[in-house]
């Protein structure tokens, strides 16, 4: 156990650490939330919040023998 730093930004970096680590569970709390940056880098956000959110649940099953993925986000009322 410990604080790890791992770029969320690189499938490979993320694979490589869960992989490493072979957890049973996996929490992704791991998102662009301020709407400004959001809007100022729409390809960046959708690589968090979407693309690696996918990334990581293939990780699970397809590396980590099907371990659960629990996967939080926040909705934001305007």
């Amino acid at each position: 156990s410990g604080i790890f730093k791992v770029d969320a930004t690189s499938s490979s970096e993320v694979r490589s650490f869960l992989v490493e680590q072979r957890p049973n569970v996996v929490v992704n709390c791991i998102a662009e939330r301020r709407p400004d940056v959001v809007e100022k880098d729409k390809d960046r956000a959708r690589l968090l919040n979407v693309q690696m959110v996918r990334n990581m649940a293939q990780i699970c099953v397809e590396d980590l023998d099907n371990a659960l993925f629990i996967h939080f986000s926040l909705i934001r009322k305007r």
